[in-house]
């Protein structure tokens, strides 16, 4: 069982590692922007650091811990437009815990410390609260059902130039909401799973210069700030192996699509006590 455990701890290192790595895209050069265009680069930026966990409805059934990684990639279709350049992907990755709790109560925390990539610097920490009903009233039933509320905050930084003058970039999001999933528990090592939700994008751009990143007939401020909401769906699987859980959801949040994969360690109260066997 401890070498498992060992095998596990490497393969989750190696995700983390390989993701945050390989996970890049270049920096747009936002210039000029009206008020379409910067509504459209706050939905894009925004929806990269909605709360996911890569989790199905189904929990543990008492206490238990989930630490592991996720990385993907969300797609920036608007950005594209506005930049006239294939701008393609906005990173996401970080640590992700989950603690279980008896009635079907669970707590989810994902962070990502500052990280630089391609002159550009990445963070986010994000949460939720979730409660599975199935888990009291039909524990071992086909289906399970989950209902939870959720937030994100999350913050880009980079540099550009426009016309030879240099431009700091500076955004930042929070994003909170709910959704309710319904998963499929009693397929052997494999549970996939179904959710829709609301989520409110709040985001905050601006552009540190001489020169502002927004054209005068929309704002002479250097910054702006965007609030929007808009519709999340996603669906994804988790496999399930002894102490082992790998997962990868797709999600439409708004125009942008979101693909996250997850591999994580996961102990219940009883996998605690085999645990030195």
């Amino acid at each position: 069982m401890i070498e498992h455990l060992k095998l596990d701890i490497w393969l989750l290192g190696f995700l983390f590692l390989f993701a945050i790595h390989h996970a890049r895209a270049a920096v747009p050069t936002l210039e000029n922007l009206s008020q379409e265009n910067a509504e459209t680069v706050v939905r894009d930026f925004s929806a990269n650091f909605v709360h996911t966990s890569v989790s199905p409805a189904s929990g543990l059934r008492g206490f238990g811990v989930e630490i592991g990684a996720l990385a993907g990639l969300t797609q920036s279709p608007g950005i594209n437009t506005i930049v006239q350049e294939n701008y393609g992907y906005i990173p996401h990755a970080g640590a992700i815990g989950i603690l279980y709790l008896p009635g079907g109560f669970r707590g989810e925390y994902l962070l990502l410390p500052k990280y630089p990539y391609q002159g550009a610097s990445l963070e986010n920490n994000s949460g939720a609260f979730a409660w599975t009903p199935t888990e009291i009233f039909s524990p071992t039933g086909f289906l399970a059902f989950r209902i939870r509320g959720f937030y994100g905050d999350g913050k880009i930084n980079y540099s550009q130039t426009i016309n030879e003058v240099p431009i700091e970039i500076s955004f930042q999001s929070f994003t909170y909401g709910g959704d309710a999933t319904l998963s499929f528990q009693n397929i052997p090592f494999i549970e996939p799973y179904l959710s829709a939700g609301v989520v409110k994008l709040d985001g905050q751009l601006r552009g540190s210069g001489s020169v502002s990143i927004f054209d005068s007939s929309y704002t002479v401020s250097k910054e702006v700030r965007i609030q929007q909401d808009v519709n999340m769906y996603a669906g994804g699987f988790v496999i399930k192996l002894p102490l082992l859980v790998a997962g990868a959801e797709y999600a439409k949040i708004a125009d942008n699509t979101r693909i996250t994969v997850k591999l994580a360690l996961q102990f219940s109260a009883s996998d605690a006590k085999n645990l030195g066997k």
